[in-house]
């Protein structure tokens, strides 16, 4: 399946800066690149609201 055909209901969805611009459209944030961190920069955003 490709990601349009997916059902999107996830309260929160990233898509990383460097992601085809399909999945960019259909997420709801954007997560810096590989480069920059960019998972461990969102993973440690969403420990640290939680906190």
């Amino acid at each position: 399946m490709t990601p349009t055909t997916q059902p999107w209901a996830a309260e929160r969805s990233y898509a990383m800066v460097g992601a085809h611009p399909e999945v960019k459209e259909l997420a709801k944030y954007l997560a810096p690149s590989n480069q920059e961190q960019g998972v461990v920069t969102v993973v440690s955003a969403l420990l640290d609201a939680q906190a």
